[in-house]
């Protein structure tokens, strides 16, 4: 039973250049807290990151556009599972508190291509974009697996992840 949500920033700080030749730069870090009152108690969010940071650039020539991004964010909040047997030999699964453990933190560099081709009507823009360049195993959530063998059973908690390396391509038709 969640009541009203306490979400306090701590610090947000951007820097950011554009020149006229068509270059930009940014950076960006957000500290902060995203949590829920539980039960009396002060339980971070899901996707409570403390921290977060991007640095990104841009370049505009012609007919191109170029892009790149760096993003980081610490690890997720996730509930553990542990497994306790009771006097009588039975074997039980106990969810941990809430949102008490961390995945591991998240970053991806992402980079675009565009292309416009000017049109009678409008223009067309081809691009090509691909994410998690370095193909990364970033953690988004916590898978558990209960094994029986001839000693009983154990536990194993592993960090599914987030998409790989995804090359996307599009066009789009403006008018």
């Amino acid at each position: 039973e969640a009541s009203d949500p306490e979400i306090r920033q701590e610090v947000e700080r951007l820097l950011a250049y554009a020149d006229s030749a068509g270059t930009q730069w940014w950076a960006n870090y957000v500290y902060a807290h995203a949590t829920d009152q539980v039960a009396g108690a002060t339980v971070a969010r899901s996707w409570d990151q403390r921290h977060a940071a991007q640095v990104g650039v841009a370049r505009e020539s012609g007919r191109w556009d170029f892009g790149a991004v760096l993003s980081y964010h610490s690890g997720w909040a996730t509930t553990g599972l542990t497994l306790q047997q009771s006097a009588a030999g039975t074997t039980t699964a106990v969810i941990g508190p809430r949102n008490a453990q961390r995945l591991g933190s998240y970053s991806s560099l992402d980079l675009r291509a565009n292309r416009r081709v000017p049109l009678r009507v409008g223009a067309l823009d081809m691009f090509v974009e691909i994410s998690n360049a370095t193909n990364r195993e970033n953690p988004c959530c916590a898978d558990f697996d209960i094994e029986q063998d001839g000693n009983g059973f154990s536990l194993e908690q592993e960090a599914d992840t987030w998409l790989p390396r995804l090359a996307t391509f599009g066009v789009r038709w403006q008018f």
